[in-house]
């Protein structure tokens, strides 16, 4: 019988929220290569946007294949989320660019 808060595995033996992060942490990391070549603002844009999307994702996934989504309530989760991933991508915007730069 499994504990609650532990994921039952999807179709490949894995659950689908780690799928989620690993996708997640794959776009950050494009991201921050996109910030590594000198395109900031884009790299950003895309590493704020990822960790909204992993929040919606949180959102949509059914409780148990939530995997590494999921730390406390689903409320709290997403808060969470959405508030970093959307300071991440208003400060990437609204930033001015620095003369000598």
């Amino acid at each position: 019988m499994p504990r609650p808060g532990i994921s039952r595995p999807g179709p490949a033996g894995r659950p689908y929220g780690s799928l989620v992060v690993v996708l997640t942490l794959a776009v950050t990391f494009l991201g921050l290569v996109i910030v590594a070549v000198d395109q900031w603002r884009v790299g950003l844009t895309i590493v704020g946007s990822a960790v909204v999307l992993a929040s919606l994702a949180r959102i949509v996934l059914p409780e148990r294949h939530t995997g590494l989504l999921h730390i406390r309530r689903t409320g709290s989760d997403v808060l969470v989320m959405i508030a970093l991933g959307a300071t991440i991508v208003v400060l990437a915007v609204l930033v001015p660019d620095q003369p000598g730069m």
